[in-house]
């Protein structure tokens, strides 16, 4: 059974697995375009896990970055650099970078 959903159910979902602060509301729009995408690309419905969500993508501010990799990014720019040689980024919103899991 399939049930297509908007970026603000996707949101209240996370909310309502009280998972709603594990990314900002506007990380949980680029993570729902960037599933979106992944559907179309792959052709099939992507089945909704949160609990999986929130263990496979990251969101950080930059000095959470910096302190979880033990980097001295100056900037986002800089960070999405230093991850994109490692993993996926999915994008910044204007204060954070979402991205794969390491």
């Amino acid at each position: 059974m399939v049930q297509e959903i908007t970026v603000g159910k996707f949101r209240d979902i996370f909310a309502g697995m009280g998972r709603g602060n594990s990314f900002t509301y506007e990380g949980l729009g680029l993570l729902f375009d960037h599933l979106e995408r992944k559907e179309e690309d792959e052709g099939e419905p992507y089945k909704l896990d949160v609990i999986e969500l929130c263990g496979k993508y990251n969101e950080e501010t930059l000095e959470e970055f910096n302190k979880e990799h033990g980097e001295e990014a100056g900037d986002l720019d800089e960070a999405q650099s230093w991850l994109e040689e490692r993993t996926s980024v999915i994008g910044i919103t204007g204060d954070t970078i979402l991205y794969e899991a390491l």
